[in-house]
């Protein structure tokens, strides 16, 4: 077997077949090559694929969804972090512009990115300013743009923050909960049955109602409990500013059904 001189591979492009054109940094052996694209994004590769052209860079403009997006580089120094900003803004774009994430996620259709988050630097640079953004790289918190503003329908630095996974799953489509036929179920024999999911997410029967009205107000009553329950357990780590406006929404709610 002929033992390969790093040196000679060093510097050396190669074509891609859907990235464009990457080069060698770094060759410690045939299993383990660093390379580089244009824009600035490294990975790691096996010689075989590299030769193939097996090479992916998701940042590059053929792999973004629908083409959206500039990827002008990582300015953060620590890869760990860079990595997981840029699957972040990935993610993102593919949300708001895959037509066939759509198929399966349809509430996100009418949702966009600010034209300022489409650029990439912009993005890194503001997420890193914005409240318990050390909280989402050390403990995967999540970008959410509904509850600083209910109802939000755009990404963008004013709209958004971090909150723990377990609160946003919660609170996610918060405003379809007093909306539509949530919380019901038809009973075969007439009626209407009402189950809610407590704060650690077991459900609970509540009872059973002549009318759809009376078991839509008994549904939202006891979710508006709940979820001003779980809130709590979270209001002294989140942005306060995510309390305030989930706090006035369900009491707004609660105004309206007292009247």
């Amino acid at each position: 077997m002929v033992k390969l001189n790093p040196d000679d591979f060093i510097g050396k492009v190669y074509k891609t077949n859907t990235s464009g054109d990457c080069f060698i940094i770094d060759f410690k052996n045939t299993q383990n090559i660093t390379v580089m694209f244009y824009d600035g994004y490294c990975t790691k590769v096996h010689k075989g694929n590299l030769d193939k052209g097996k090479v992916k860079n998701p940042f590059h403009i053929n792999n973004l969804a629908q083409g959206v997006g500039l990827y002008d580089g990582s300015r953060l120094s620590n890869l760990k972090e860079s990595l997981k900003v840029q699957n972040l803004w990935r993610n993102m774009l593919q949300r708001c512009y895959d037509s066939k994430f759509h198929e399966r996620q349809p509430t996100y259709t009418d949702v966009t990115v600010c034209e300022r988050w489409l650029t990439y630097s912009n993005f890194e640079k503001d997420i890193a300013e914005m409240e318990n953004y050390k909280m989402f790289i050390e403990n995967g918190w999540e970008l959410d743009k509904d509850l600083l503003l209910i109802g939000n329908k755009e990404y963008s630095k004013d709209c958004c923050s971090f909150l723990p996974r377990a609160l946003n799953s919660k609170f996610s489509k918060i405003s379809s909960i007093f909306e539509g036929d949530t919380g019901t179920t038809v009973l075969p024999y007439g009626g209407y049955r009402v189950n809610v999911s407590g704060i650690r997410g077991k459900k609970s029967h509540i009872g059973c109602y002549k009318t759809k009205e009376e078991a839509l107000h008994v549904y939202r009553k006891y979710k508006c409990e709940i979820l001003l329950q779980s809130l709590q357990e979270y209001v002294s780590v989140i942005d306060q500013n995510v309390v305030t406006s989930v706090t006035n929404y369900i009491e707004s709610y609660r105004k309206q059904q007292s009247t």
